[in-house]
C-alpha cells in the first residue's frame, strides 16, 4: 500500500467519527438506530429487497472466482462486490429510514456510511490503477 492510500484511509476515518460522533451524535442530537436484516419491525419489501442484494453479491463472486481466462480479473478488483454489497445495504436501509421513520434522522448515519464506503472504494482503487 502506497503512502496516499493510507493517508487517505486515515482521513476517511478521521472524517466519519468526526461527522458520526461530534456533529450528528452531539450537535444535532441523532441517535443511531441499527437493525438486522430479519428484525421483526422492518417491512417485508426491504427484507426482499435486501435478500435480493445479498444473492446479487453472491452471484458477483461466483462470476468473479470462476473465471476462465485472466481478463476479467485483471480489469476487476475482487473486492468490489464487497464494497457494493454494503455500498447497496446502507442506501436501502437509509431509504428505508427515510420512508419509515422519517423524524428521528437516523438515515444520515446510514447515508454518511455509505459516502465513506463509495470513498474508501474509491482511494483502494486509484491504488489498483
Amino acid at each position: 500500500m502506497s503512502v496516499f492510500t493510507i493517508t487517505g484511509l486515515l482521513f476517511m476515518l478521521i472524517i466519519y467519527a468526526a461527522i458520526s460522533y461530534f456533529y450528528l451524535n452531539k450537535k444535532l442530537g441523532i441517535k443511531p438506530r441499527r437493525i438486522g436484516m430479519f428484525h421483526q419491525d422492518r417491512k417485508k419489501g426491504f427484507i426482499l429487497i435486501d435478500g435480493m442484494i445479498l444473492i446479487l453479491f453472491i452471484a458477483a463472486m461466483f462470476d468473479i472466482s470462476a473465471v476462465e481466462g485472466t481478463e476479467k480479473v485483471a480489469a476487476l478488483n475482487p473486492a468490489t462486490p464487497l464494497f457494493g454489497l454494503f455500498f447497496l445495504l446502507g442506501i436501502v436501509h437509509a431509504a428505508e429510514e427515510w420512508i419509515t421513520n422519517r423524524k428521528a434522522k437516523a438515515y444520515y448515519y446510514e447515508l454518511l456510511g455509505s459516502a465513506v464506503i463509495a470513498a474508501v472504494f474509491l482511494i483502494i482503487m486509484s491504488e489498483v490503477s
